[in-house]
């Protein structure tokens, strides 16, 4: 019954909305932004450009600051993915991005997970896995 954003407000008792949450939404994010820059730009870069305006002692950026930059890399405006995100107390369904990346996500129970590789992923979805996942020289 609470956003990602209000959770952050008691971190310990909302730990798994906070940390899950905040993980899936920063897994979507790089997903959005590989998918509006055709493969060029991701959430390292997205990080990268965030630090050179706001990695100084005593500054700090907001939500409105993450959508700002976003845009500036990619051109695509993020308000709706973010409105989606970490702003609604909808249900999120991680199952697409996982499929961007080539990924099958099976949910059992409440809170058990099954990740795997999809037999029939696209060389598209193959080449996002390779960006996010892989080592250099794997």
């Amino acid at each position: 019954g609470m956003t990602v954003r209000e959770a952050g407000a008691d971190k310990q008792a909302n730990r798994e909305l906070v940390y899950g949450g905040g993980a899936l939404a920063g897994f979507a994010l790089d997903i959005e932004l590989r998918k509006a820059s055709d493969g060029r730009i991701g959430l390292p870069d997205l990080m990268r450009s965030l630090y050179a305006e706001s990695g100084k002692p005593g500054k700090t950026y907001s939500l409105p600051d993450l959508q700002r930059h976003a845009q500036a890399l990619t051109g695509k405006d993020f308000t709706g993915f973010f409105a989606g995100v970490v702003e609604s107390k909808d249900f999120f369904d991680a199952r697409p991005y996982f499929e961007e990346v080539g990924l099958l996500l099976n949910n059992y129970l409440y809170d058990e997970s099954f990740v795997r590789r999809n037999p029939k992923a696209t060389d598209a979805q193959k080449a996002r896995f390779d960006a996010i996942f892989a080592r250099a020289g794997d």
